[in-house]
């Protein structure tokens, strides 16, 4: 199977180029070949320079610069469950797996460093955790973090993933989104960046028009 990369943005999800390629060529899990090896090394070399282009994009627009915040992204073993969980049970090679939750980390971790590159806050740190449900804020102001759990006790699944914004010591919490309506490549980090500094706004605000979105 053949397949084409077009840059620095794609139609298609990154993902879902990854999961047909599984899909169609690594079906039920066995030891992928090495021609599917190559092919998944291939997109993935390509997505993250894709990535990196799309980053030296974004502009920095200062605003909370005696702010401080935290942002938290999902190690790949937390996101393989996540990947696993978006089979919805059909049989996949662990490897690609592991290739689509690097991937989608890589992509998680593009979008926190959009934020760094913003400036939207005065200080602000990226770190990986395991555990994504309900970060610690520590000292910082703000925490935007990528929550994905199960939405069984169990840990049985399914998995969601979501982007998520608190301030220090308030109980809101109010999502953040990237539009996929705005066309791919910086455009769209841009949007990340924007849906961020919305729900600051709305976490600033004296009281809020909009019911937040409180994670469990």
């Amino acid at each position: 199977m053949k397949v084409r990369i077009k840059q620095p943005g794609m139609k298609k999800s990154w993902s879902a180029l990854l999961m047909l390629l599984a899909l169609t060529g690594c079906t039920p899990p066995q030891p992928a070949s090495v021609a599917v090896n190559e092919k998944l090394a291939a997109i993935t070399t390509t997505v993250e320079a894709a990535e990196a282009q799309n980053l030296a994009g974004i502009q920095a627009e200062p605003i909370w610069s005696d702010s401080t915040a935290i942002v938290v992204v999902p190690d790949e073993y937390r996101m393989q469950a996540l990947v696993r969980s978006a089979f919805r049970g059909r049989l996949i090679a662990e490897n690609v797996v592991e290739a689509l939750a690097k991937l989608d980390v890589g992509s998680l971790n593009t979008q926190a460093n959009a934020l760094v590159r913003s400036q939207m806050f005065g200080t602000i740190s990226v770190t990986t955790l395991n555990d994504t449900t309900n970060p610690d804020i520590g000292t910082a102001n703000y925490l935007v973090w990528y929550q994905v759990r199960s939405l069984t006790p169990d840990d049985s699944g399914p998995w969601v993933g979501h982007w998520y914004v608190r301030h220090a010591g308030d109980t809101r919490v109010f999502g953040a989104f990237v539009d996929p309506g705005t066309p791919p490549g910086t455009p769209r980090l841009e949007s990340f960046v924007h849906s961020v500094k919305r729900a600051v706004d709305h976490l600033n605000a004296s009281s809020a028009s909009d019911e937040p979105r409180t994670p469990t």
